[in-house]
């Protein structure tokens, strides 16, 4: 009886010795508490990051549109709720940070800004160029050249507001996005080609000028007085425009004739060299 029993238990010894060999390694791989990531908005962090992805170096930089005109009341007007840093000011530098911290974890390689010569904003775009040379982060600027009715605002202060930015901004490093720094010229359908051919004749050497035109037709206008176009494009409700993306392309088709697809250069649609 007991040689069965022996012969019982060497049989089944090796199969009570893999479930714990089971078990343990189970056991093992399940992280301790400590060791188990978790994450939490910090909005005003002042940590570093890393962006979320680590996609191969494109050569055609991702750009986002900033705006640094908010003040606390700006939130009053028209605004259905708040973003998750508040009704902050455009003047808080912390506030620049963590949009610029945000924007590096989402791929974004720098911000255009919109941006004329006032105090305010020049205050402004002083303060977010030395946040982004900091955070080693890019920046371009899309000049508005429309006033709060959508007039155009006088042509000597476009001439003079991009003299001012040639002479105090474009030789930092945060513009140097390209061999010059870009500059979008918002609103460029109001002004006639000799305004704008009076304004960028001396400053084109300085700074790549882009059109804000919104079609072909508009861009021809101007093609030969500036470095491109920029097409200012909105997301929208695909139950109401059901084949917008329909409508991109055959814009950016009209935009890119054939005869010139093989030309070099950067793209006319938001990059210079595209004429």
């Amino acid at each position: 009886m007991a040689g069965l029993l022996a012969d019982r238990l060497l049989q089944i010894l090796p199969l009570i010795l893999g479930i714990i060999l089971i078990i343990l390694g189970v056991t093992l791989s399940i992280p301790k508490p400590s060791s188990i990531r978790t994450f939490s908005v910090n909005p005003l962090s002042t940590t570093s990051s890393q962006p979320i992805t680590d996609a191969p170096d494109d050569p055609i930089p991702v750009l986002a549109y900033y705006y640094i005109w908010f003040d606390a009341q700006s939130w009053d007007r028209a605004k259905k709720d708040y973003p998750l840093l508040g009704r902050y000011s455009s003047d808080d530098a912390d506030v620049m940070r963590q949009h610029i911290r945000w924007a590096k974890q989402a791929g974004i390689d720098g911000f255009i800004v919109s941006w004329k010569s006032t105090d305010k904003l020049n205050r402004r775009l002083s303060q977010l160029i030395e946040i982004a040379n900091q955070e080693k982060f890019k920046l371009a600027v899309i000049y508005e050249g429309l006033d709060f009715q959508r007039n155009p605002i006088p042509i000597e202060q476009v001439d003079a507001d991009l003299k001012y930015f040639i002479d105090h901004y474009a030789d930092r490093s945060v513009f140097d996005l390209f061999e010059k720094p870009m500059v979008i010229w918002s609103g460029t359908w109001q002004f006639s080609p000799e305004e704008i051919q009076s304004v960028v004749q001396d400053k084109r050497g300085s700074i790549f000028i882009l059109a804000s035109e919104k079609n072909l037709k508009g861009y021809q206008r101007l093609a030969k007085l500036v470095d491109g176009d920029a097409y200012y494009w909105s997301s929208v409700n695909p139950d109401t425009y059901s084949d917008y993306p329909g409508k991109l392309k055959e814009v950016y088709e009209d935009s890119h004739p054939r005869e010139s697809m093989s030309q070099e250069g950067y793209s006319a649609q938001g990059s210079p060299g595209g004429n």
